[in-house]
């Protein structure tokens, strides 16, 4: 059996990595769509945006990356600016590639589990996603935050004791195997996401893994955060031309977060 990769000792190349993570996952997705709505979110657009409302806010404000994405003409795939008029057509539900903003929410509430459940939570609901999905999208936030802190993926994916919620969310944050009902929801992807990064460590690997296994297009997004979050850029080869940006958002947005850098310097926490 081969040994578990090391996860990467510097807290700012993780936090670089879960940026570049979100990207090469979105864009993997993006590529694996066979029917794309004119109305699908460009998550890319989502990404940058989430980030750069986090740095001006200082926390995350769904209002006002809602109102980003409506000024943006990048912001949809296919359509103008008027396309992000009503709540009701601009967040459509087929397309869960929207999860790239669970990057900089993290960042931004790092080390504090509860302010990102609530600011996941908000997220969740400004994407009109289902009670189950929103829930999928709080334990997904408990991984990545785990990641952040330096764990390696023995403690990263240690089993949530989930209670009260949706039956699916509560497998898939325990760990469990999900039942044929759970397919095609955010937990499914969360499965998938976290059976991948257990035996993986290197993006490109990871992704194939993905596509052979007709994985939910979410579920690239979910690896490579969470590849990206544990393990650094080291993960992605070749680096993608936005990566120098990406690691600017990065870095401001650590920068603006509550952690004590000082106290993640160099620290290894593999076990």
């Amino acid at each position: 059996m081969r040994p578990a990769p090391r996860p990467e000792p510097d807290a700012r190349r993780r936090a670089e990595g879960l940026m570049l993570g979100a990207s090469a996952g979105a864009s993997a997705a993006w590529s694996l769509r066979q029917h794309r709505s004119s109305e699908c979110l460009n998550p890319q657009a989502v990404l940058v945006h989430a980030a750069q409302s986090c740095l001006k806010h200082r926390r995350f404000v769904a209002n006002d990356l809602i109102s980003r994405l409506r000024s943006d003409d990048t912001g949809l795939h296919g359509q103008d600016r008027g396309s992000l008029r009503s709540m009701e057509v601009s967040m459509p539900k087929a397309s869960q590639t929207f999860i790239v903003a669970v990057a900089p929410v993290c960042l931004r509430t790092m080390g504090r589990s509860r302010s990102a459940q609530r600011d996941l939570h908000s997220l969740g609901l400004a994407f009109q996603q289902t009670p189950a999905d929103v829930e999928a999208l709080e334990v997904t936030g408990r991984f990545i935050g785990r990641a952040l802190l330096g764990y390696g993926r023995r403690i990263v994916f240690e089993p949530i004791t989930w209670i009260g919620g949706d039956d699916c969310v509560a497998w898939a944050a325990g760990g469990g195997s999900l039942p044929k009902e759970c397919r095609g929801s955010l937990a499914s992807a969360i499965a998938q996401a976290r059976a991948v990064s257990l035996r993986e460590s290197r993006w490109p690997v990871a992704a194939r893994a993905l596509k052979a296994a007709r994985a939910e297009p979410s579920a690239f997004v979910l690896a490579g955060m969470l590849l990206g979050a544990m393990y650094g850029p080291r993960s992605f080869s070749p680096l993608p031309p936005n990566a120098r940006a990406l690691a600017a958002l990065a870095e401001g947005l650590l920068q603006s977060s509550p952690i004590d850098m000082a106290s993640l310097s160099g620290r290894s926490r593999s076990r």
